[in-house]
């Protein structure tokens, strides 16, 4: 039976407080990752502008006002850090200061799991509905992302509202609706350029499945409504708007030209077509995707469910396949798949809710009916143990999870996959460093990670007489007014070197060892930390 409208909304807004009060209670263990202190950063120049605007409507927004405020971050569009911004500007008279710059996306993640389950329960029934939700934060890497201040997330979290809000108003041609699909969209595209896809995918469905000439219509005018909706959003475009806005569009396909990725035991520059399902298989846990196969099987069987199946499937695949394109620069395997974790879920939700259905089944005709929902809550419980185990095991460093298809951890490794690769693991390193470090000791981490550590220093929470060895020409991303105690210098005169087994770093082009990989070979380690037998973060010190 379906959900009604009343009863799906107290449950979405018990399963949204339940997904924030579970992410604040384990943000505090997870470690700053590589992207954070530039979307921090960004976040504090952004909020600060909105507080001269109240005093200095002019001078903000006068060009130099615009520049100096919005130039931090500017390759991205801003709204994911304008609402994160304004979050922190209250609740770091709360909280601690990372906390506070995580809430605005645990916020916003609270609200993508309401409203997918409102989208499935809504359409199919309370236990898919709720399953979609169990398989989500089931999965380990989804988890670790949900606390993050980054793009993935509110990418993802976009995603879902924009389907949300297309699929409740899908048989209603009032106006209205329109806009405020277009409104929504154009709030998707001021997050990150990859939500570009979900209005195309909108329209597939449309001819495909669903066709309607107003939902024909509606869309084509939903993406005209987000246009000047991106505009407003984004004040860096207000001045010098058509060069900044081809630097934007330009962006994705030139200025990570030096990001390349280690994947299948070699590396890439560019995505092969296979990458993002690879990884996919290698990140969902095993019980998850035989959900969400069984979801995809079952919209093929099922008349009934067949057009909200598909209208999953489609938006499950939109991200990946922009992947597969292989346009676009290669790196840090499961982020830029994260928008189709949710859709992935959902079709899990779809498949145990047909499973518990061959269950009763099943069992009316052994004529044990009384029994069907234990056994579909036992079989539910056995699919996502096994990954609810391993987030409690290996956390708060889930980014070196690994699913059951790839035989965990050293299975990927001996597959050719990365062991870790975006910075968490650093918090150990930062705790060696405050217990042994000298005073005056350079710190070295490999190219713009130093300002994972210069954000520890900010906090408190690493030494401020430690220096940060850092490329020639660095600069501090929190400005000129913060402190930056660094020295120019590299692995070979810091004293302190502190390597993540990102595979990366010790491979130039294909698979060929590097400089940096032959200068490690010789040294012995200082300390080491493990998972599951996998070395994934070890310090040297140079004499």
């Amino acid at each position: 039976m379906r959900s009604t409208a009343g009863s799906s909304n107290k449950i979405a807004v018990a399963i949204g407080l339940i997904t924030v009060i579970v992410l604040l209670l384990t943000t505090g263990g997870i470690g700053v990752t590589w992207d954070e202190p530039v979307y921090i950063a960004s976040s504090n120049s952004y909020a600060a502008w909105f507080q001269r605007l109240i005093s200095d409507p002019i001078g903000a927004m006068n060009p130099e006002g615009i520049r100096t405020a919005w130039e931090v971050a500017h390759e991205h569009p801003p709204l994911a850090r304008i609402y994160s911004g304004l979050i922190w500007s209250v609740a770091r008279h709360l909280t601690d200061d990372l906390t506070a710059h995580r809430l605005g996306n645990i916020l916003l993640v609270g609200v993508m799991a309401a409203l997918l389950y409102k989208l499935v329960a809504e359409e199919t029934n309370r236990l898919a509905g709720i399953a979609s939700i169990v398989a989500l934060f089931a999965m380990p890497r989804f988890f670790f992302h949900a606390h993050l201040i980054e793009l993935d997330m509110p990418v993802a979290a976009m995603s879902v509202i924009v389907v949300y809000i297309f699929w409740r108003t899908k048989e209603n041609a009032q106006v209205r609706h329109t806009l405020l699909l277009g409104v929504a969209w154009g709030m998707a595209l001021s997050v990150k350029d990859t939500t570009i896809i979900i209005l195309p995918t909108l329209l597939l469905w449309v001819l495909m499945i669903h066709r309607k000439d107003f939902l024909l219509f509606r869309v084509l005018i939903a993406g005209a409504v987000a246009v000047p909706v991106f505009w407003v959003l984004w004040p860096w475009l207000y001045y010098d708007t058509v060069r900044r806005l081809i630097e934007f569009l330009l962006f994705p396909f030139l200025a990570h030209w030096l990001n390349r990725e280690f994947y299948l035991g070699r590396i890439y520059t560019t995505t092969p077509w296979h990458y993002p399902f690879v990884m996919i298989a290698a990140v969902i846990p095993l019980g998850t995707t035989l959900l969400y196969l069984a979801g995809i099987a079952r919209s093929a069987v099922s008349r009934r469910i067949r057009p909200f199946g598909l209208f999953l499937l489609f938006n499950a695949l939109a991200p990946l396949l922009i992947q597969a394109s292989g346009r676009f620069t290669a790196f840090d395997g499961e982020r830029f798949s994260m928008a189709a974790f949710p859709f992935l879920a959902a079709l899990a939700g779809l498949g145990f809710a047909w499973l518990a259905q061959l269950v009763r089944v099943l069992l009316r005709r052994l004529r044990a009916p009384a029994l069907s929902s234990a056994v579909s809550f036992a079989i539910g419980i056995l699919l996502v143990l096994s990954p609810i185990f391993d987030t409690a095991r290996l956390y708060p460093h889930l980014l070196s999870y690994y699913s059951e298809q790839v035989g965990g951890l050293p299975g990927a490794v001996e597959l050719g996959l990365e062991p870790t690769y975006w910075c968490d693991m650093y918090i150990e390193a930062v705790r060696y460093i405050n217990e042994h470090a000298q005073p005056g000791d350079s710190v070295w981490a490999e190219g713009s990670s130093f300002r994972v550590f210069l954000y520890y220093q900010l906090i408190g929470v690493l030494r401020s007489d430690v220096l940060l060895a850092v490329p020639p020409g660095s600069t501090s991303i929190f400005g000129p007014d913060r402190p930056f105690h660094a020295v120019d210098e590299d692995y070979t005169r810091a004293d302190i070197v502190v390597v993540q087994n990102h595979k990366i770093l010790f491979y130039d082009n294909y698979s060929e060892p590097n400089g940096f990989s032959a200068w490690t070979a010789r040294r012995q380690p200082v300390r080491e930390w493990t998972l599951d037998g996998v070395t994934v973060l070890t310090i040297y010190e140079n004499p």
